[in-house]
Order: C-alpha cells, then sequence, then structure tokens
C-alpha cells in the first residue's frame, strides 16, 4: 500500500564467462555497460537488491546517451523556472504583506525541492547517501503537502467564513508536521500519509470552490483554472502509480505539471498584487472598517 520511494534494485551482474558488469553512475537507475565478443552465448545472472524490480531495458549505449541528455536539459529547464517562480513569488510577498503571499511563496518552495529530490539534482549541491534519500524525497513530499493545506486556507481566506476552518486547517498541519517527524523512521508511510493528504486537500478545495463560487467569492472563480489542473495532476499521477501510465516520459511530465500549477496558482496571485482592491483586502477587520466608515462620514 505505502509507496516506492525508490532504491538500488540491482547489486551486481555477473556473467557466464568473464568479469563482472561495471556500474555506470547515473543518479536515478542502476546502469551496467554490457560487452558481448560476437558469436558467443552469454548468460547473465543479477543479484538484486530489493524484492521490486519495475523495469529492465538493453539500450545502445549511444542512443542511451542521447536520451539522458533530453532528459537533462528538460529537467533543467523546469527546475530553472521552479527557481524563478520561488524566487518571485516571494519577492511578492515582501511588496505585499498579506497572508496569502507567504503561503504561496511557501508552496512555490516546496515544489521547488519536490521537483530538485526527484529529478536527482539535491545530489549535486549536497552528498545523500543511498539510504537516506528516501527520507528526504518523504520529507519533500510532506512540506509540499503540508503548504498545500496553508496555501488553500491563506488564499480562501476561510477563517473569514467560519472559526472552525481555522482549527481544522491547524490540526491538519500539525498532523502533518508530525508526519515529517514518522519520515525520518519510515520514509514511505510519511510519503503515503502526504499523499492522501495532498488527495484530501484538492477534493476539500473543490468542494469549497464550488461553495464559495456560488456565493459569488471572487477568489474562489479565480482559483478554478488552477485548480482544475490540480485534478488533472492528481489523475495523471494516480495513473502513474498504478501502472497505467508505464513510460519514461511520465516522471518528467509530471514534475512539468506541478510547474504549471504554480505557475496558474502564481498569475491567479499576481492579479491581487497588482490590483488595487485585493492589496487592502484582509488589512482591516469588519470592527474597524465600521470605525473607518463613521469616522469618514464625519460624525467623529
Amino acid at each position: 500500500f505505502w509507496p516506492d520511494l525508490g532504491a538500488t534494485r540491482i547489486a551486481a551482474i555477473t556473467p557466464s564467462e568473464g568479469f563482472a558488469l561495471d556500474r555506470q553512475t547515473s543518479p536515478d537507475a542502476d546502469v551496467f555497460r554490457v560487452t558481448l565478443n560476437p558469436g558467443t552465448v552469454v548468460t547473465f545472472v543479477a543479484e538484486l537488491a530489493s524484492p521490486k524490480l519495475p523495469q529492465v531495458y538493453l539500450w545502445d549505449p549511444e542512443s542511451y546517451k542521447d536520451s539522458v541528455n533530453s532528459y537533462t536539459l528538460f529537467r533543467g529547464i523546469v527546475i530553472g523556472i521552479a527557481g524563478l517562480l520561488a524566487l518571485f513569488l516571494t519577492i511578492l510577498f515582501v511588496v505585499k504583506g498579506t497572508s496569502m503571499f507567504p503561503a504561496t511563496a511557501a508552496l512555490a518552495w516546496a515544489v521547488l525541492a519536490y521537483i530538485c529530490v526527484d529529478f536527482g539534482f539535491l545530489n549535486k549541491i549536497i552528498e545523500i547517501s543511498p539510504g537516506n534519500e528516501q527520507m528526504w524525497r518523504a520529507g519533500t513530499e510532506v512540506a509540499l503537502a503540508a503548504t498545500f493545506v496553508v496555501f488553500l486556507f491563506a488564499y480562501l481566506n476561510l477563517n473569514r467564513w467560519h472559526g472552525h476552518f481555522s482549527y481544522g486547517a491547524l490540526v491538519w498541519i500539525l498532523g502533518l508536521l508530525l508526519i515529517a517527524g514518522v519520515a525520518i523512521i519510515d520514509p514511505a508511510v510519511a510519503a503515503g500519509i502526504a499523499r492522501i493528504s495532498f488527495a484530501a486537500t484538492a477534493l476539500t478545495g473543490l468542494g469549497l470552490i464550488i461553495f464559495l463560487g456560488i456565493r459569488g467569492y471572487d477568489r474562489a472563480i479565480m482559483l478554478v483554472p488552477s485548480w482544475v489542473m490540480v485534478l488533472l495532476w492528481l489523475c495523471g499521477s494516480w495513473m502513474a502509480i498504478t501502472g497505467m501510465l508505464d513510460n519514461d516520459i511520465a516522471q518528467p511530465a509530471l514534475g512539468g505539471g506541478l510547474i504549471l500549477i504554480i505557475l496558474l496558482i502564481g498569475f491567479t496571485v499576481m492579479q491581487h498584487a497588482f490590483a488595487g482592491g485585493g492589496a487592502h483586502q484582509g488589512l482591516f477587520s469588519d470592527l474597524e472598517r465600521q470605525a473607518l466608515a463613521v469616522a469618514g462620514s464625519g460624525d467623529i
């Protein structure tokens, strides 16, 4: 039931004649160079390091290098866009200090961290042992789930609608913080709970958007395109996990989909940053608005 966060699958491959195959450096796969002499019949015996062996490919060396280079270029572009989005949304928080902007910036940084771990870029920045990579992956998934809850709560201003929303969001976030501690002990369980939380947040957000949109709440209506992308991304992730999407493009495409979601959310938030009315929303309570109205009428 719990997700497979990746691990070393093949410890070694030994041929029936000659020496064991040399392992090639690769951040996301077990790669071995196979050399066959013409006219020989060789049997290979693989020593598995994990009971699960998802896929086995036999590549021509040049074709494999071309494939790796193309994916490396795509991943570099995605990480660059994610970094720029996170930085830009952080700057928006400095310009407009309402709670919506730091929540969006935190979500963008969580997505950047998730993408860096998923694409193997974090290994190039800091040295991560093979056993700790699962912990990092689970930690980023928990952070993504937690910041997603914070963004939904802050953007829709749920505390203005009912006080129970605040208590519910607080309990939800505290629960995810506890799960972050579980990631050190059992990363698979922590990642599984984080994914369930992310899906539950998306479904809860869908219900809130429909409920508040019917009441004419403009923020809920503006969030519809982004939430449609979130639901589509969840469907794609579910298909990839269940094996319905079983190809090499699925993982990079899901990473790019996350960036597209943050891009749409960023555009939505920027409308509040540069609009006159959106900047003042949330600065004053109802009592303060009433006091300002009385003062402006000239009665005081």
